[in-house]
């Protein structure tokens, strides 16, 4: 044994082995102490950990000594020997081997001297020679020699460890480890016994532990405690403080460099049996003599919760598991939190816990670890937490308080943790804003991985602050949520509040309030504008809350502007329609806030943002908003308008199409009347009026009130013009189609080529304009004045041609026909001055067209101006000059103009074919005085007819062909007008219809001639004479048209005048005079109507009592009197012995020689229709011949007697015949 004299490590403890201890451990591996619950370790497997250290472990307690060697090389073949002192045989060893227990000598106060023979040692020394490089050579059990530095390092692990020993030990309350310099004996050698010194220890490491708990005392271990009371109280549950105190010393620091320290740490341990399967385990096998318990500890520093990580040197840092004393490092497979205590089963080298292998015969043995995890173990974790909850702090969000939940891949205490966290009702859940603390049951969480992303702790913040759905919200870790997850999904998504119901039901409707800085909504909006879930998306674009630039209003996506798109001219940084951060740097990856990055922009698109198009009504709202701009900034005004105009001329990808053609109706409308665009100023050089003479031309105005600066000439006296130069297109003739398309389709006027009616009135109101303006004599340049009518004559022009309907050349004729605007020469006159034809130079009342008007054919024909002047051209004509020169006598030139424009109106006549209405036509007279042609007349060759006062002649510059043409009368006719007058017209039906109705009742007989003779009778005649008058008279100087009414007549004289009753009796033909007058059978107008039997034209001389003489003639058919058809068919001349003077051939017919004639009386004259009156006749179209008056008289002379019978007055019926001579020869006679 000399060999095991050398270093070694020394073990003591204040108690002795009982005889029992002493039996089990020295039975080698036997797990002697597994029916004692009280028992900590198990004799036979902790003790056999010493082997690493030696071969031959030796102990001494009591009067006991005990020597180990399994090896059995250095006791004789024996495995160990137990020397008890008791025996005075083995005391005698003391002094037969005295270097074999020299090494206790003096070590933790041990003495083997013999005093008094007794060896009883108070207390028990172990000693473990250490493994030298020779044994480590021969050495079955472990092939490991501690040298000099190995001791060094071992010594130094120890002191490293040394405040995790007595964490949960039951009894050892002090730990102290001392160092025995080599320099105090030499042990290693046999021989050294003599030299020896004192032993003097020196203390490198005191560890003591200060411990209490409640239902406990000095005596009482928490493992007695707990092993008393399971029994009857199942459910045991202990809270233990305890203070751990590591003394280093200075020896420590020289011998192995730990730095010398003296430190105190406390701890709670929470302590609780099995209620569940572990209990029912231990129930089961009772012979084991098992005890479910076990202890979680944690280091508090200070009131709260310390991290392992921060406990200082002689501490793990991580956590371990315990048996009551540390295991093995390499157990530590599992990272806890806190240290883990428990009566676990190991494996018999005490380095791992019992597991189950494929042919595992100890599974009763694992499945009892399972139990202690899954339940006292979990109990105790719990417990712990829950006896936290005031260390538990919010300073780091009670991040130490989660990082102690348990989350290792310890699939038992796991599951169990969190089956028991929710479903039991534990409230280990804070609640930071009410300082409560809640069950899984009424816990709420925020989404996990929303919460930790960038912006969690800002969403974590509002919903703490406007959470109202229901249970409590709480922060809890990822990784914890991960694991309830992942113990109960169904359940634990339950209590989520995910993202799409924070940003719905809690950051959203609460956008705006006080209690969230702007950064912090602003971050939140971001994360939800990069977020991928479309339901988030959806509240993005449907909420405000896009930060704008400028005024950081929150806005809608849809309601935001891209800044880098081609809509973004017609916005203004200002209007903080752009998104926030324009210009600044850094995209959705820098971590800033930037919603105007790449990716945000294209989410903002995506979501509704105005990009490259607008909506109509947006479009309509940027219309209307450069009006309110025009106040602030003008120029702004004007560049917006310009925009607008180039972005609705632009082509639409998104619409394939050109933005003005899908722009609907209603909002092209709507801007047609919008004010925005720019008004032309009235130029310095334009004379006319301009936009009505408004003083106050207004800075815009709607498209539909302007036209192009292009139409200047067109209508800029009554309509406003754009100002295209303010608008930057630089005299803005709009040659771009599209643009021009896009004005005109908003109601602008672009060119010529637009027409409406509203246009077509503005060119015809800027002709009237501007004419005006010249003839009010205003000062205009001629060249201009000639410039903007054609233009306008153009442009009328053109309207025309192009009309579908009438309503152009009416809206033209009534805007234009009564104004001069029509140049003729230097000067404007009416369209009905001009005619495009005229062989007459008839200025300045009738004009022919200049040849550069031509080219207007049409406008001026709808004006009025005529291929040729007709009549009524040349009477207005004629007119306006009466009108210049009424009652003054003409000057030699108008006089020349006067007839020439009698011969047009001759002409027009002649051309119509129609007969002028003499009275509207005034001519000049012989003395120049403007007269009407209707009282004018010419000589006519008639020199036997003298002129008379009464007689007017006509111009000689005026032919008589053209007097006669335009209704002046010949100085015959003019003579008979004035003498004679008008006979009544009777019924308003035309005359000749009226007779050809009456002779229907009429037979042509004798009765004509019987009617002849009533009205005789009635007249009061005593006589009446019929005379056939077959002669051809004279027809020089008869009255005008008279000569065909000279051939073969019927003639009948009565002796009895006609009075003035009678006289307008007959004159009202068809009507008579008798109708009153009940002694008169006949009537005169109706009996006398049958004359037209034989004639078309009679006639009668009467003269009357007083000497009057009349003669009146009828002419039904205007063929033969020197009277019109709108006058009365008739004439009545009450001066007949003037008149037989002017016309003594026309009174030949009338027997004016005869002696009869010269006494009161009537004679009838009605000469017979010959074949050429017949012809034209409206009464009868059959001819009266000689003969066929003959046969009628013949035949009424045989009836002439009876006639006189019924007779009141008349005595006497003759029938006389004209022979050559003029000589009357009576052929029949009857007297009564």
């Amino acid at each position: 044994m000399a060999s095991q004299q050398g270093p070694a490590v020394w073990a003591y403890n204040d108690a002795k082995f009982s005889e029992e201890d002493v039996a089990n451990i020295t039975r080698l591996g036997a797990r002697t102490k597994q029916e004692d619950a009280s028992k900590v370790g198990k004799f036979g497997l902790g003790f056999n950990a010493v082997y690493n250290l030696t071969d031959t472990p030796c102990f001494l307690s009591g009067h006991v000594m005990g020597m180990f060697d399994p090896e059995e090389k250095y006791l004789s073949g024996k495995p160990g020997m137990k020397i008890d002192f008791r025996n005075p045989t083995n005391l005698a060893l003391l002094s037969r081997w005295p270097k074999q227990f020299e090494p206790f000598q003096g070590v933790f106060d041990c003495s083997l001297v013999e005093d008094g023979n007794v060896v009883d040692y108070d207390g028990t020394l172990f000693r473990f020679p250490l493994r030298t490089p020779l044994q480590e050579q021969e050495s079955k059990l472990n092939a490991k020699c501690y040298n000099k530095s190995k001791r060094r390092d071992f010594i130094k692990l120890i002191l490293e460890a040394a405040g995790n020993l007595l964490l949960f030990t039951q009894n050892v309350q002090e730990i102290q480890v001392f160092h025995i310099p080599d320099d105090t004996a030499d042990q290693s050698s046999p021989q050294s016994g003599a030299q020896r010194k004192e032993v003097k220890p020196q203390c490198l490491l005191t560890v003591r532990k200060t411990s209490r708990f409640k239902g406990g005392s000095d005596k009482t271990t928490v493992l007695n405690y707990c092993k008393n009371r399971w029994w009857y109280q199942m459910d045991t549950r202990i809270l233990e403080e305890l203070d751990i105190c590591v003394k280093l010393t200075d020896k420590a620091q020289a011998l192995c460099g730990v730095a010398a320290r003296n430190i105190t740490t406390h701890w709670r341990v929470v302590w609780a049996t099995g209620t569940g399967e572990s209990a029912e385990f231990a129930f089961r096998h009772q012979h084991e003599g098992l005890l479910p318990l076990a202890a979680v500890a944690v280091p508090l520093h200070e009131g709260r919760i310390l991290r392992l990580t921060e406990l200082p040197a002689s501490f793990y840092k991580k956590g371990h598991l315990f048996c009551f004393l540390p295991l093995p490092e390499e157990m530590v497979r599992e990272a806890f939190p806190v240290h883990v205590n428990s009566t676990f089963s190991l494996t018999s080298s005490r380095r791992s816990l019992l597991e189950r292998t494929e042919d595992d015969t100890t599974s009763a043995k694992t499945e009892w670890n399972r139990a202690l995890f899954r339940d006292p173990v979990c109990r105790a974790y719990i417990l712990l937490l829950e006896n936290l909850h005031k260390e538990a702090t919010d300073q780091d969000g009670y991040g130490a308080y989660f990082e102690l939940w348990p989350k290792a891949r310890n699939s038992a205490l796991k599951e169990s943790f969190y089956e028991k966290l929710m479903s039991a009702g534990h409230k280990l859940f804070p609640v930071p804003q009410s300082g409560t603390w809640v069950s899984f049951e009424d816990a709420r969480f925020l989404e996990p991985r929303f919460r930790d992303s960038d912006c969690g702790s800002i969403a974590w913040k509002v919903l703490k602050l406007f959470w109202n759905g229901g249970g409590s919200i709480v922060d809890v870790p990822t990784n914890i949520c991960a694991l309830l997850r992942e113990a109960d999904a169904r359940r634990f998504n339950q209590r989520i509040v995910t993202k799409v119901s924070f940003y719905r039901d809690v950051f959203f409707p609460n956008i705006n309030s006080e209690h969230i800085s702007p950064e912090e909504r602003d971050r939140l909006v971001f994360h939800a504008l990069m977020d991928d879930d479309t339901q988030i998306q959806d509240l993005v674009r449907d909420h405000k809350c896009i930060p704008c630039e400028a005024t950081s209003k929150l806005r809608r996506p849809k309601d935001l502007v891209h800044p880098g798109k081609e809509a973004s001219k017609l916005f203004l940084s200002s209007e903080g329609l752009f998104p926030k951060g324009r210009g600044v740097g850094g995209n959705e990856h820098s971590g800033r806030v930037h919603f105007c990055s790449k990716k945000s922009l294209e989410r903002l698109a995506r979501l509704g943002m105005i990009t490259d198009d607008l909506s109509p009504d947006r479009v309509l709202e940027r219309t209307a908003s450069i009006g309110n701009l025009l106040l602030e900034n003008r120029q702004l005004a004007l560049d917006r308008a310009r925009h607008l105009i180039d972005y609705m001329s632009s082509y639409s990808s998104e619409y394939s199409s050109f933005r003005i053609d899908v722009l609907p109706a209603h909002i092209k409308s709507s801007m047609s009347k919008t004010k925005f665009l720019p008004v032309m100023k009235k130029p310095d050089e334009w004379p006319f009026a301009w936009n009505k003479n408004d003083s106050d031309t207004p800075e815009l105005a709607p498209p539909c009130c302007l036209f192009s600066d292009s139409l200047k000439n067109l209508v800029a006296c009554n309509a406003k013009l754009l100002d295209s130069n303010a608008m930057g297109y630089g005299g803005f003739r709009l040659q771009e189609k599209k643009k021009k398309e896009v004005l005109s389709a908003l109601g602008m006027g672009v060119d010529e080529n637009h027409k409406s009616k509203e246009h077509l009135q503005l060119a015809i109101s800027q002709l009237v304009t501007v004419t005006d303006h010249y003839q009010g004599g205003g000062h205009v340049n001629k060249q201009l004045m000639q410039t903007v009518t054609s233009t306008v004559y153009l442009f009328l022009e053109k309207c025309l041609r192009n009309c579908q309907t009438d309503d152009t050349a009416e809206i033209i004729r009534e805007g234009l026909a009564s104004r001069r605007c029509v140049w003729a020469g230097t000067d404007l006159v009416l369209p009905k001055q001009v005619a495009f034809s005229c062989d007459f130079e008839c200025s300045p009342y009738l004009f022919k067209i200049e040849s550069s008007l031509r080219q207007y054919r049409r406008l001026f024909e709808a004006l009025g101006v005529k291929e040729e002047f007709g009549i009524s051209d040349g009477i207005g004509a004629l007119k306006q000059v009466l009108r210049e020169w009424d009652g003054k006598p003409l000057p030699e030139n108008i006089l020349s103009i006067a007839s020439r424009l009698a011969q047009l109106l001759a002409k027009a006549v002649q051309s119509s074919q129609q007969p002028v209405d003499s009275s509207q036509v005034f001519l000049p007279d012989r003395n120049g005085y403007m007269c009407c042609a209707g009282e004018l007349c010419f000589d006519d060759d008639t020199n036997w007819l003298k002129s008379s006062n009464y007689m007017r002649f006509v111009s000689d510059k005026i032919s008589a062909e053209t007097a006669q043409l335009l209704g002046v009368k010949t100085k015959r006719r003019q003579d008979i007008n004035n003498r004679g007058k008008a006979i009544p017209r009777g019924p308003k039906e035309e005359l000749t219809t009226r007779i050809r109705g009456l002779l229907k009742g009429y037979i042509f007989d004798s009765s004509v001639l019987k009617e002849l003779i009533q009205n005789a009778d009635d007249a009061g005649a005593t006589e009446i004479k019929f005379i056939k008058d077959f002669r051809q008279l004279s027809t020089e100087k008869v009255m005008l048209g008279w000569e065909r009414l000279q051939g073969p007549a019927l003639c009948v004289y009565n002796n009895a005048p006609f009075t003035d009753e009678d006289l307008e009796g007959i004159m009202k033909v068809g009507e008579g005079s008798k109708g009153t007058d009940p002694l008169k059978t006949g009537q005169y107008g109706v009996g006398f109507n049958a004359v037209y039997h034989l004639t078309d034209a009679p006639s009668f001389y009467t003269r009357t009592n007083d000497g009057k003489e009349v003669m009146v003639a009828f002419d039904p058919n205007y063929q033969f009197l020197p009277i019109s058809p709108h006058e009365p068919p008739g004439l009545q001349f009450d001066d007949a012995a003037d008149l037989k003077e002017s016309y003594p051939d026309t009174f030949q017919g009338y027997f004016q020689n005869r002696s009869e004639m010269t006494k009161p009386g009537t004679i009838f004259r009605l000469p017979l229709r010959d074949e050429e009156m017949a012809k034209v006749s409206k009464i009868k179209q059959e001819a009266v011949c000689d003969t066929a008056l003959t046969r009628l008289v013949d035949s009424f002379s045989e009836e002439m007697g009876k006639c006189l019978l019924f007779l009141t007055n008349l005595r006497h019926i003759a029938v006389y015949k004209v022979n050559a001579d003029g000589a009357l020869v009576l052929e029949h006679e009857v007297r009564k």
